[in-house]
């Protein structure tokens, strides 16, 4: 597979490849198997990014379940999180009353928590979270853990696995941190003068 060495000047550095990413979902959904016991759910992934992780533990998940999705999103193609948009009728199939909410990465966390109290004000008996990353960082004292979580990761830009930068790289199979390529010292400076 084909990967662009760098976005905008930045480069891909391999977090967790294929097998790793695999293993991690496989994981996820035989968790998620456990909490379910059995019992009937709508695993509902959140767009565009979640569709990844949805789609793959749906494949995996031995409990019956139906599966549908929700766009909602706080980034855009910015860099900073905004006010939670909301696009399209919440779906909720009436002889479903467990849900299993599925996003790609746990960063702020507030997507996610709105997207679960909007599930249990419409109804659902029972709302589960699954994310592929959780970010290592600080969050708000009312920001809950997600229920099931893949792979922790550090508090960087990822691509892969349904994460993007400005609508590139969800494709990647693997997952990847977006850094900053260094820039080489100036000739004048004394790490120039070391070398």
């Amino acid at each position: 597979m084909s990967l662009a060495p760098s976005y905008d000047g930045r480069r891909l550095v391999l977090l967790h490849d294929e097998a790793e990413v695999a293993r991690a979902v496989a994981r996820m959904a035989r968790e998620l198997d456990a909490r379910l016991a059995s019992t009937p759910a709508l695993l509902l992934g959140l767009l565009t990014g979640g569709v990844y992780t949805a789609v793959w533990l749906s494949a995996r998940l031995h409990t019956p379940h139906r599966i549908d999705f929700l766009r909602v999103g706080r980034y855009g193609s910015g860099k900073s999180g905004g006010e939670v948009r909301w696009e399209g009728a919440l779906p909720l199939p009436e002889a479903t009353a467990t849900v299993v909410v599925v996003d790609d990465v746990f960063d702020e966390g507030v997507t996610l928590t709105a997207v679960r109290a909007r599930l249990l004000a419409a109804g659902a008996d029972r709302v589960l979270t699954a994310v592929l990353a959780r970010k290592r960082r600080a969050r708000a004292a009312d920001i809950p853990d997600p229920d099931v979580v893949g792979l922790d990761v550090p508090d960087e830009w990822l691509v892969g696995c349904g994460l993007d930068y400005r609508g590139w790289g969800r494709h990647h199979p693997a997952l990847y941190a977006l850094r900053e390529t260094a820039a080489p010292p100036r000739v004048d400076s004394p790490e120039a003068s070391r070398a």
